[in-house]
């Protein structure tokens, strides 16, 4: 049975789950950092902060371990076809376990999403607008920048495979 308490803040509302079987985790010394995103993938916890990416084993009881060379501001976790790519201030990583492979080194990448009707193709959102990542020879790179789009695109949606909705907080909604 859920058991969610909803609460109105300054900004919007936040729901807290009470079933949830994580309850608190006090990081006394401020290493982790304020947390953005977080993921649960391959038996491991996930969690990116502006500090960097961090982990743990999902069932054991130890502290968060910084991913190595992902020290920075981590944006998005997201899991594709069972691949987790972290959206990173130095860029795009790809994270297999403990370790983060800089796949695109377009800087400020806040999304990384599948598109539709594809197993090839990703769309990167990030500061300077969108880019393309691409799947070729089984490894994932940067394949072309979307011209003519330079409005930092944070909020990404897919209409269909050739439409997108562009959300940017100060600029407005793009299509």
């Amino acid at each position: 049975e859920a058991a969610n308490l909803w609460m109105g803040l300054d900004n919007g509302i936040s729901v807290l789950n009470l079933n949830s079987r994580f309850k608190e985790y006090i990081d006394k010394k401020g290493t982790l950092g304020l947390v953005y995103a977080a993921i649960y993938t391959d038996d491991m916890f996930y969690i990116g902060t502006n500090q960097g990416l961090f982990y743990k084993p999902l069932d054991e009881d130890v502290k968060f371990t910084l991913v190595e060379n992902t020290k920075g501001q981590v944006w998005s976790l997201k899991s594709i076809d069972g691949e987790l790519f972290c959206g990173h201030n130095s860029g795009t990583f790809l994270v297999k376990g403990n370790k983060a492979t800089l796949i695109s080194d377009f800087q400020g990448t806040w999304v990384v999403k599948k598109i539709p009707n594809t197993n090839e193709f990703l769309l990167q959102g990030n500061h300077a607008g969108l880019s393309v990542l691409q799947k070729k020879d089984g490894r994932w790179r940067l394949r072309n920048i979307i011209k003519g789009f330079t409005v930092s695109s944070r909020f990404v949606e897919f209409i269909d495979a050739y439409n997108i909705l562009v959300n940017n907080e100060f600029k407005g909604v793009y299509s």
